[in-house]
């Protein structure tokens, strides 16, 4: 990794991962950042980068179906976008905005197989999914130790295979923390807000 000042207001962040898995092979994984600093209190950043999961032993070699080779996994796949702006209103309130978009491909799926036995689950990399949406958040350090922070994101999920909504995967999603001070300790509270999340039926 390597962050470079083009110009003082300008400063350019690449980097690239190397994994080799035996079973695998070798997967290069590049990222790459530009941040932007028009004035003191303000950055803008612009981020992309690439990431991959493999198959771990559970969904290798579990179910009877993959332990008999009747399937092969392959890893997972993400590639991400960001676009942030981030603000400090003042010494102590700072402001964050973020549209992101994502794209998931070779997902890997637990699906049935009917056998005369009955059924035997096996996984699968079935899935392709596109998420877009935005963030932001605000969060405050007041004299004496209290602080807060209060975060909103708004995403649209879709399997790009079926062009439907991806199921589990809820629209709003918001935090609340608050941080008190009480004697040398700090007392904390934390409320979160899911939206509503579809199932495979519906």
């Amino acid at each position: 990794q390597d962050e470079v000042r083009i110009r003082p207001s300008l400063i350019a962040n690449v980097g690239v991962r190397v994994d080799h898995d035996p079973s695998f092979g070798m997967h290069l994984t590049p990222r790459g950042g530009l941040v932007f600093l028009p004035r003191p209190a303000t950055a803008i950043k612009l981020l992309h980068g690439r990431a991959f999961r493999a198959p771990n032993a559970y969904e290798r070699y579990y179910f009877d179906a993959m332990r008999d080779g009747l399937f092969t996994l392959r890893p997972e796949r993400i590639h991400s976008t960001e676009a942030v702006w981030e603000e400090y209103i003042s010494s102590r309130v700072r402001t964050t905005v973020t549209a992101f978009l994502y794209d998931a491909e070779e997902l890997i799926e637990q699906r049935s197989l009917e056998t005369g036995g009955g059924s035997d689950l096996y996984f699968v990399n079935g899935g392709d999914v596109e998420g877009r949406g935005v963030e932001s958040e605000i969060e405050t350090k007041l004299p004496g130790g209290l602080s807060g922070r209060l975060s909103h994101t708004y995403v649209v999920t879709e399997d790009t295979v079926t062009d439907t909504p991806f199921s589990n995967s809820p629209r709003h999603l918001a935090k609340l923390n608050l941080q008190v001070p009480v004697s040398r300790f700090y007392l904390g509270f934390e409320g979160q807000f899911v939206g509503e999340r579809t199932t495979l039926g519906g």
